[in-house]
């Protein structure tokens, strides 16, 4: 599992919908398949059977249940009436969704019909999915089963800030308005976010700009309608520091909150210089220079 993290007026959006087949690049193919295999373009008819995308806002006929959307799926992918239950029944239980599959869509949570969308999109039989949509905690141990059920699967999440990445995506491409500018494992984002939070605090009566500047390894200080917002890359030094100066100050803590960093801090964080940038991971000697 992967995920394209960027503002909504980076790339990332295009991006997903190139990798749906959606969209065609300026330039360039974008290939779907197993690494190391044989890869088919998005936009040939092999390729089409073999991507499906998740809108951001998917939508369901208020008559249609979860159990007649994934049925009809899967016969308009070639099942027959027999294997088409089977299947349904099937992806209903995965899903946790067999004492709703009768449902009428109107009746269902926005969660369960995210849950019904997801059904009759892998009802179809797809290898590699890309998702639009926020994702709530119920579909990602489906997403992640998916992903690694077979080879060759994969999943591929479109996120504008980083509380939108599930637990257990693999890596991070991070977008600004010309494309891919780092490729990150999870982890590393992680790690990042615990020390890159943006801190903003509030003192009653409001403390000096020069005693806040006294924090070690204090970045990026602004004093903005009477609050501070600030960043350190150790959070938890920096929040004991805002603590011990109020009370040194016979200062009151008005206002105190964490924001993860935005996309665009993340760049910073990881591209300080051109010459720090993240080598292509899928680059490999003799390939072919395909988008």
């Amino acid at each position: 599992m992967a995920a394209l993290l960027g503002e909504k007026e980076s790339a990332a959006p295009a991006l997903a919908q190139m990798a749906a087949g959606l969209r065609a690049p300026v330039s360039g193919r974008v290939l779907v398949g197993r690494m190391g295999g044989l890869m088919a373009s998005t936009s040939s008819r092999e390729g089409r059977t073999k991507v499906a995308m998740i809108p951001g806002a998917p939508v369901l006929p208020e008559g249609m249940t979860p159990g007649g959307i994934i049925s009809l799926s899967a016969s308009a992918s070639g099942a027959r009436r027999g294997e088409a239950r089977k299947r349904t029944d099937e992806l209903l239980g995965w899903l946790g969704m067999t004492k709703r599959g009768d449902t009428p869509s109107a009746r269902l949570t926005e969660d369960e019909r995210r849950l019904a969308f997801l059904g009759a999109t892998l009802a179809s039989g797809p290898s590699f999915l890309v998702v639009e949509c926020p994702i709530h905690e119920t579909m990602i141990e489906p997403l992640n089963g998916f992903a690694t059920h077979g080879p060759g699967r994969g999943v591929l999440f479109l996120a504008s800030r980083v509380g939108e990445i599930p637990q257990g995506t693999d890596m991070i491409a991070l977008c600004d308005g010309s494309g891919v500018k780092a490729v990150i494992r999870h982890s590393q984002l992680l790690d990042t976010v615990k020390g890159g939070a943006e801190i903003r605090v509030a003192f009653y009566p409001v403390l000096p700009r020069k005693i806040m500047e006294q924090i070690p390894g204090i970045r990026g200080l602004i004093n903005r309608d009477g609050c501070y917002f600030f960043n350190h890359e150790d959070t938890t030094y920096a929040l004991v520091h805002v603590c011990n100066i109020a009370r040194a100050n016979a200062r009151t803590v008005a206002h105190l909150s964490l924001a993860p960093p935005t996309p665009s801090a993340l760049l910073a964080a990881f591209l300080p210089g051109k010459e720090n940038l993240q080598p292509d991971l899928f680059d490999t000697p003799g390939s072919e220079s395909d988008t």
